[in-house]
């Protein structure tokens, strides 16, 4: 992606608190990138039905823009890991554990389910995470108190899980309509206001110097 002058359209997400987490840094830390960038961030509610919807929706918005380059750009809490992950795949499986709309409920759900039944096992995105990483660990150089990073192929089996995956197949679909699009999920550790912000600013300046300062809201 980074070979076309078509602009970038960056398409910023964090999620509300869920579970047991009465705080989640995504959105502190989307809030920060998205203004770093000049975009609007999105918060989405961590439930199955947002995951399914939201980039299939906003790519249907651009179904008549074949020079759109789209990234959606996701991120959520990992509340058992220290570093910051770029997850570079999706499955297509959830877990038993509802949503934050199941939740009150209290459903019995089985073990393990598909997302979508007899679609693809998993999707990657076909963004350079390497490059990206290498970018923000720059920046972590100079600012060591920014979480470590790691690439990751284990995306977890809830909705960050379900975002990414339905990112992928919309953005997938919308290729072969003509619009250039992708998405990549970064989950983050359980951080302090302040640092999901500093942390968000970092991403926002990794994505500059990747895209070469192609990028717009």
């Amino acid at each position: 992606m980074t070979s076309s002058t078509s602009p970038i359209h960056v398409v910023i997400t964090g999620f509300e608190p869920f579970g047991d987490h009465a705080y989640n840094p995504s959105w502190d830390a989307a809030s920060a990138m998205a203004e770093a960038l000049g975009a609007r961030p999105h918060l989405l509610s961590v439930t199955y039905s947002s995951a399914a919807q939201f980039a299939r929706a906003h790519l249907e918005t651009r179904a008549h823009d074949p020079g759109s380059r789209i990234i959606f750009v996701h991120l959520g809490l990992a509340a058992r890991r220290d570093h910051l992950a770029f997850e570079e795949r999706a499955i297509n499986r959830r877990d038993h554990i509802p949503d934050n709309a199941e939740r009150p409920l209290n459903p019995s759900l089985p073990p393990e389910q598909p997302l979508i039944a007899d679609d693809l096992p998993r999707r990657h995105t076909q963004l350079p995470l390497p490059r990206l990483r290498e970018h923000y660990e720059l920046l972590r150089d100079a600012d060591p108190d920014l979480p470590p990073s790691m690439l990751s192929q284990d995306c977890g089996s809830y909705v960050c899980n379900a975002l990414l995956y339905h990112s992928l197949r919309a953005a997938e679909a919308a290729r072969s309509r003509g619009v250039e699009a992708d998405a990549l999920f970064i989950h983050l550790p359980p951080l302090s206001p302040d640092a999901a912000r500093r942390t968000g600013r970092a991403l926002a300046k990794s994505f500059i110097a990747l895209f070469d300062d192609d990028l717009i809201a």
